[in-house]
C-alpha cells in the first residue's frame, strides 16, 4: 500500500468528507480484496521525449495550486471523519523503461501494468492520494499515466489537471516558462458546505422522500446484496459504437437541442426496462455538484453526487424518451447536492437501484493541450460497488465513442456481452428512425431469435396416427390384450381394462352423453376411477374430476360452474351437493349388471383432436375455482412427449400416487397404457404417510411426485433408487433435494407446466453436473417456449422475463370465463395466422442453449412498506440452513393493518435436537438479517409441523396460520471485559445511544458504512489492529466484535514477536563494518529522521 508524506505540523485545513466521499473509502476499505474499488487510472500514450524532471516540476506545480492534491483523510481522530489539507507534499514521478516491449504487445503490457497498480492501495491518511508514472516506448514516445483515489478527483477533475501538467511540461520541454495559473481555493470546501446544506434543508429531504415514493426497486443483480458487501469478481466489457451510429446520434442531439449524453442515458433506460422487466425503473445518475460561481470549473475535487433517477418509460418514439429523459433530468437538477447516503437512509437503508449510468469526455480536455503534445490509445480504468456500471467514453483519439459495461457476472444472471449488444441493438434502432416506437424492438439479438425460431422452438413433429385418447389405449389394448394393465391387488389387463370402459360409455351414451359432454367422476382413486376416465372420453364426453373427500362448496362450486348433466360414483354413498338442476348419477355398483349388458368391443367413434378431454378446476385468485378445457390433442402430444422422453416400455411399471384433481394425474395414468406398461394405482392413505409410500416402492420403475411428495418419501428413510426414474414437477426442484434424489441412485427428471399448457410443456434430465442450476429444461414438441420482456418482445439470453408456451398443449381456454382467457390466453405474434401464446405469470432466463431457469412466480413478488420483495429470496436463504427443513414465507397483515413479512419454519429434528423453538426463530433472524437487507428480514415467525398443502401437493397459502410471534431486541447483557467495554462505549458514542448490550447489533441499531468507517478506525486508534469493514458486517454485535479484535491482536503480537527475534537474530550476525556502512546509507538516514521528527 502506497504511504505518502505528510507532516502533522503542516496542516492548513481540516473540513468534513462529502457523503460520497465516505461512501467511496468505506468500499475500497471493505476487504482486503476490494482495494481496487475506487482506485482509477487513467493512461495513454504521449507523443514527446521524456523529460523526468520537467514532469516532475510540472505535476509538483499543480499539487501546490490544488489543496485536494495534498489531501489525507483521517476517519477517526476527531468527532466525524474529516478530509485533512497540508502545506506541502512532494510527489515524485515514477519512470520506467518499456523500450523492450514489441508495439504488438504495447497494449496489453498497458493493461496487465494497470491491473497490478489498481491492486496497491493508498493509505488514505497520508496524501498524496494520486501516483504519476511515465514509461518510455522510444526517444520520441512515452506512456503518461495517473492513479488516484476517486475520493479527490471526479472525471473533469482529471482533465482539468492532466491539461495543467501537461501544458506546462510542453513549456518546460520547449524552453518557455509556463504562465502563472490562478489557484483553486476553497472551491471544493464550499461544495461540502453546500452539500451540507442541502441535507439540512427539509425541502430537499421532503422531495426525494416523495420522489421514491412506492419506487420500482430495479435491480439487475442476482438476488439483493447487503450495504457493504463486494463480490469481488467484477470484469468489462468493451465494445466501440460503430461510426455511423455516433455520426447519427450527434445529428439526432443538434436537431432536437439536447446533450449527446441525453441520447446515450435513454438508451441506458430502455435497456433496463428489461433488465429489471420493469418499464418504470430507477438507476444512478452521476450530477456535477461544482458551484455556480467563477473559477469552478479549474477546481479539482470530487464534485459528483449519484441520485436516483425514476422514469416510467411510455410506448412511444425514440424521440419522446429523450425528450421525456431530458425533462426528467432537468427536474432533478435544484436537487442534485442531496447525498445518496441521505436518500438510502430514508428509504430504510437500501439503494432503490444498483446501477450507475456514466458519460465521461476527455476530448474538451485534449483539445486544449498547447506545446504540439498529441494523445493517442487512452485507456481509463476504474471500478466501483454498483453492481452494473454503464459507462460511455468519448474516444480522445480518432473521434467516436466506446461503451464499457462493468460489472459481477457472478450477481448477474445476463453475460455483460449480452447487456452490450442490447445496448449497441438500441443505438442502432435510435439512430435509424428516432420516429419508430422504441417499445416494438427485441432487445435479443438476431443469433438470439433465430436460435429460438431455428433451434429449441423448431418443435414441429409429425405424431403417426392415432395420437390423442383413447385411441391411444385402444391400440395398445388391441396389441397386448393379456398384458396387465394395472397392477396392484386390484389387477386388470389391458383387455379386460378396455372391454369394462367400452360398456361403460355406452352405458353413458345411453344417457346422453355425447361429444363434449360434461361428466363429473366422483371417485376415489382405483380402478374404477381409470375405467371411468376412459368410458367418458370413448363416449366423446369431458370429464370433470371430483373429489370425494374434498370441500363441500368446491364441489358444489365445479357442478355448478360446467353444468353437469352426468355425474358417475362407485357405489352407493350420498352424491356431493348438486346445486340446481339434478343431473343422471351412474353408480358404478347399483348398475353393474346393466352396465354390463352392453356390448364390450370398441366404439366406432373416432375422437377428433380439437374435442375437449377434461375439464380441471385450479385454484382462482377470487377464491372461485378456474375450469381449465383440455383438448384430446394436447392431452395426446404430452403422453406422446413425455413417453419418448422418459423411454417408457412395456416392462415398466408407474407407481400412480397423485390425487386425481391435480393434472399430472393423467400423465401416470394414461401414459403407461399408451405403450404397454402397467400402473399401479397406490391408494391415498399408501402415499400420505411415508412409511406407507416406501413399502409400496418395490418393483416400480417409475414415480411421478411433487418435491414435497420425494421429500415425503426421503425422510421416511427410503434410499434404494436404483432403476427408478424420478419425475419431479408442480413445484420448484431445490437444489439440495436433488442430491438427496442422485444419491439414491434414481434417474431424474425436472418436468415444470402449468395446468393450462397440459400437464408439462419441458423437461430436463438433471445429473450431478448441475450442481445449484436446476433447469426446468427445453419445450416438448409442437411446442415453443418464449421469455418476453416487460414490451411484450423476445428478452436475451440470461435476462429474466415471463415465460410464455405456445402450441398443440394449450388449453382451449377457462370455461365460462371468455375475459381471463382473453386476458391469459394471446395471440402468438411469432406463429402462424390464429396460433396463440399462454401466459404462464412465471419469471424465467432463459441460457444459449434454449434451457429455461425457473426463478420464481411474478405473483409471488410482495410490496412492504413500498419495498418490492421476492418472497422466494427469504425462502431460499432458510431452505439453506440445516435447522429448517421446509420454510415459506408471506405478507401478512399485521398491526393497524400495515403489512409485514412472516415466514413460516418446519424444523429438522436433527439439527435442532436441544434447541428450543424461541432458539431457533432467533438464530434464524440472525442469519436472514446478515444475509438480506434490512426490509427485507421478516419480523413475524412461526414454527410449524408441517406446511400446509393443497390436494395436490402444493402450498396452500391459505392454510398458513396467523404468526403470532414476533422478533424482538435480545435481552440487554451488558459488556464483561475490557474490550466488550470500550467497544459497547464506542457503539453508544457513534450511534448517539444511551445503553449498548453485547448482543446489540452495530447496524440493526443504525449504524450505516460512514459510522462503520468511523468505528473501524477508532479501533485501529485504540488496539492498534487494523480491520476490514466486511469484519463489522460479519461480526456486527459487541461481543463478536471484541473477539475478532483480540483476536486480531493476537495474531499481530506474535507476528511482531517473531519479526523481532528474527532482527535480532540477523543484527547479531553483522560485523561492526556492516553496521557502519548501514547508518550511512541515505535511505536509513531518511527513514531515521522521519521516525525522529
Amino acid at each position: 500500500m502506497d504511504s505518502g508524506c505528510a507532516n502533522g505540523a503542516d496542516i492548513i485545513d481540516a473540513y468534513p468528507l462529502t457523503r460520497l466521499q465516505a461512501g467511496m473509502l468505506f468500499h475500497s476499505l471493505y476487504d482486503e480484496d476490494a482495494v481496487s474499488i475506487y482506485l482509477n487510472v487513467f493512461s495513454f500514450t504521449v507523443k514527446a521525449r521524456l523529460d523526468e524532471t520537467a514532469l516532475t516540476k510540472a505535476v509538483q506545480a499543480a499539487v501546490q495550486r490544488h489543496a485536494v492534491l495534498r489531501t489525507g483523510f483521517d476517519l477517526g481522530g476527531f468527532s466525524e471523519p474529516v478530509q485533512i489539507v497540508y502545506a506541502s507534499c512532494p510527489v515524485a514521478v515514477a519512470v520506467g523503461d518499456w523500450r523492450s516491449v514489441p508495439p504488438e504487445n504495447r497494449k496489453q503490457r498497458v493493461s496487465d501494468w494497470i491491473a497490478g497498480q489498481r491492486r496497491r492501495g493508498f493509505d488514505i491518511k497520508a496524501p498524496p492520494l494520486f501516483t504519476v508514472h511515465a514509461h518510455l516506448w522510444d526517444d520520441e514516445t512515452f506512456q503518461f499515466s495517473l492513479r488516484f483515489h476517486h475520493a479527490i478527483l471526479d472525471g473533469w477533475s482529471v482533465g482539468v489537471l492532466l491539461v495543467e501538467v501537461l501544458n506546462e511540461y510542453a513549456c518546460r520541454l520547449n524552453g518557455i516558462v509556463p504562465p502563472p495559473l490562478p489557484g483553486a481555493g476553497a472551491i471544493f470546501r464550499r461544495s461540502v458546505e453546500l452539500e451540507q446544506a442541502a441535507v439540512r434543508s427539509a425541502a430537499q429531504r421532503e422531495f426525494w422522500n416523495d420522489y421514491l415514493r412506492d419506487n420500482p426497486a430495479s435491480s439487475v443483480s442476482r438476488g439483493h446484496r447487503r450495504q457493504g458487501e463486494w463480490a469481488g469478481g467484477a470484469t468489462e466489457r468493451t465494445v466501440d459504437v460503430p461510426a455511423a451510429i455516433g455520426t447519427s446520434l450527434g445529428r439526432l442531439a443538434a436537431k432536437l437541442g439536447v446533450p449527446l449524453k441525453s441520447l446515450f442515458f435513454a438508451a441506458h433506460l430502455r435497456v433496463l426496462t428489461v433488465l429489471c422487466e420493469n418499464r418504470e425503473v430507477v438507476t444512478g445518475l452521476l450530477t456535477n455538484g461544482r458551484p455556480e460561481q467563477p473559477g469552478a470549473e479549474a477546481a479539482l475535487g470530487l464534485f459528483l453526487n449519484v441520485v436516483p433517477f425514476r422514469l416510467r418509460l411510455r410506448p412511444e418514439s425514440w424521440r419522446d424518451l429523450i425528450i421525456q429523459t431530458v425533462e426528467a433530468e432537468t427536474r432533478l437538477s435544484p436537487f442534485r447536492r442531496y447525498p445518496l447516503a441521505e436518500i438510502v437512509k430514508e428509504q430504510s437503508g437500501r439503494a432503490p437501484f444498483d446501477t450507475v449510468f456514466s458519460f465521461t469526455d476527455f476530448t474538451a480536455a485534449a483539445e486544449r493541450l498547447d506545446g504540439g503534445l498529441a494523445l493517442t490509445d487512452a485507456v481509463f480504468a476504474e471500478m466501483t460497488n454498483f453492481a452494473l456500471l454503464v459507462r460511455v467514453e468519448a474516444v480522445v483519439d480518432g473521434g467516436g465513442y466506446r461503451l464499457v459495461i462493468q460489472g459481477d457476472e457472478s450477481a448477474l444472471d445476463i453475460p455483460l456481452a449480452s447487456i452490450a449488444d442490447a445496448f449497441l441493438t438500441v443505438l442502432a434502432a435510435m439512430a435509424d428512425d428516432s420516429g419508430a416506437d422504441h417499445d416494438t424492438l427485441p432487445l435479443a439479438g438476431g443469433g438470439e431469435l433465430a436460435a429460438a425460431l431455428g433451434g429449441w422452438n423448431a418443435t414441429h413433429h409429425v405424431w403417426p396416427d392415432p395420437a390423442v385418447m383413447p385411441d391411444l389405449f385402444e391400440r395398445q389394448a388391441a396389441l397386448t390384450p393379456d398384458a396387465v394393465a394395472v397392477a396392484g391387488p386390484a389387477t386388470i389387463t389391458y383387455g379386460a381394462l378396455n372391454r369394462r370402459a367400452n360398456q361403460l360409455a355406452r352405458h353413458l351414451r345411453a344417457h346422453g352423453v355425447g361429444a363434449e359432454t360434461p361428466v363429473a367422476v366422483y371417485i376415489e382413486r382405483s380402478v374404477d376411477l381409470l375405467a371411468a376416465l376412459l368410458a367418458v372420453l370413448k363416449a366423446g364426453g369431458t370429464f370433470i374430476p371430483l373429489d370425494p373427500a374434498g370441500p363441500v362448496p368446491r364441489n358444489r362450486a365445479i357442478l355448478a360452474a360446467c353444468g353437469v348433466p352426468v355425474l358417475i360414483m362407485a357405489d352407493d354413498g350420498p352424491p356431493p351437493p348438486l346445486p340446481g338442476a339434478r343431473p343422471v348419477i351412474v353408480r358404478l355398483d347399483e348398475e353393474r349388471q346393466a352396465i354390463t349388458a352392453h356390448p364390450d368391443d370398441d366404439l366406432p367413434h373416432r375422437s377428433s383432436p380439437d374435442q375437449l378431454a377434461y375439464i380441471i378446476h385450479t385454484s382462482g385468485s377470487t377464491g372461485t375455482p378456474k375450469g381449465v378445457m383440455v383438448t384430446r390433442r394436447a392431452l395426446g402430444n404430452l403422453l406422446l412427449t413425455m413417453g419418448k422422453r422418459i423411454g417408457i416400455g412395456p416392462s415398466d411399471l408407474w407407481g400412480a400416487v397423485t390425487t386425481p384433481l391435480f393434472d399430472i394425474a393423467y400423465a401416470e395414468l394414461f401414459l403407461p397404457l399408451t405403450v404397454g406398461a402397467a400402473v399401479k394405482i397406490l391408494p391415498l392413505d399408501r402415499v400420505v404417510d411415508g412409511n406407507l409410500w416406501r413399502s409400496e416402492m418395490d418393483g416400480t420403475t417409475i414415480v411421478q411426485a411433487t418435491p414435497s411428495g420425494w421429500r415425503l418419501l426421503l425422510d421416511a428413510g427410503w434410499t434404494n433408487g436404483s432403476g427408478l426414474t424420478a419425475v419431479s414437477g408442480g413445484e420448484a426442484l431445490p437444489p439440495d433435494l436433488v442430491r438427496q434424489l442422485l444419491a439414491t441412485g434414481v434417474r431424474l427428471l425436472n418436468c415444470f407446466g402449468p395446468t393450462e399448457t397440459t400437464i408439462w410443456s419441458s423437461s430436463q434430465w438433471i445429473d450431478a453436473a448441475s450442481g445449484d442450476e436446476v433447469s426446468i429444461g427445453v419445450p416438448f414438441a409442437n411446442t415453443t417456449a418464449w421469455v418476453l420482456d416487460c414490451w411484450g418482445q423476445p428478452a436475451p439470453f440470461g435476462a429474466a422475463g415471463e415465460l410464455f408456451f405456445g402450441g398443440d398443449g394449450l388449453a382451449r381456454g377457462y370455461a365460462g370465463q371468455a375475459g381471463l382467457t382473453a386476458e391469459r390466453f394471446l395471440p402468438d405474434p411469432f406463429g402462424p395466422p390464429g396460433s396463440r401464446l399462454y401466459r404462464t405469470g412465471d419469471r424465467v432466463r432463459q441460457r444459449p442453449d434454449g434451457s429455461l431457469m425457473f426463478l420464481g412466480r411474478l405473483d409471488r413478488q410482495v410490496k412492504v412498506n413500498g419495498f418490492r420483495v421476492e418472497l422466494g429470496e427469504i425462502e431460499a436463504v432458510l431452505q439453506r440452513q440445516p435447522a429448517v427443513r421446509e420454510a415459506v414465507a408471506a405478507a401478512h397483515s399485521g398491526d393497524r393493518g400495515r403489512p409485514e413479512l412472516a415466514v413460516f419454519v418446519v424444523l429438522d429434528a436433527a439439527a435442532t435436537a436441544g434447541v428450543t423453538a424461541e432458539q431457533a426463530v432467533g438464530a434464524l433472524g440472525a442469519v436472514l438479517e446478515r444475509s438480506l437487507p434490512r426490509f427485507m428480514v421478516p419480523t413475524r415467525f412461526a414454527v410449524l409441523p408441517e406446511i400446509p398443502r393443497l390436494a395436490n401437493g402444493k402450498i396452500d397459502y391459505r392454510a398458513l396460520p396467523v404468526p403470532g410471534t414476533r422478533r424482538t431486541a435480545p435481552t440487554h447483557t451488558p459488556p464483561r471485559t475490557p474490550a466488550e467495554s470500550w467497544l459497547a462505549g464506542a457503539f453508544a458514542d457513534l450511534l448517539k445511544v444511551e445503553q449498548v448490550g453485547v448482543h446489540d447489533d452495530f447496524f440493526a441499531a443504525g449504524g450505516d458504512s460512514q459510522l462503520c468507517l468511523q468505528l473501524v478506525s477508532k479501533v485501529e486508534i485504540e488496539f492498534g489492529v487494523q480491520l476490514p469493514m466486511r469484519a463489522v458486517f460479519e461480526a456486527p454485535t459487541v461481543e463478536q466484535l471484541a473477539a475478532v479484535v483480540l483476536e486480531e491482536a493476537e495474531r499481530r503480537r506474535r507476528i511482531a514477536t517473531s519479526e523481532k527475534d528474527r532482527m535480532d537474530e540477523a543484527i547479531q550476525k553483522l560485523s561492526d563494518a556492516d553496521i557502519a556502512c548501514l547508518l550511512n546509507d541515505p535511505v536509513i538516514q531518511r527513514e531515521m529522521q522521519m521516525l525522529i521528527t
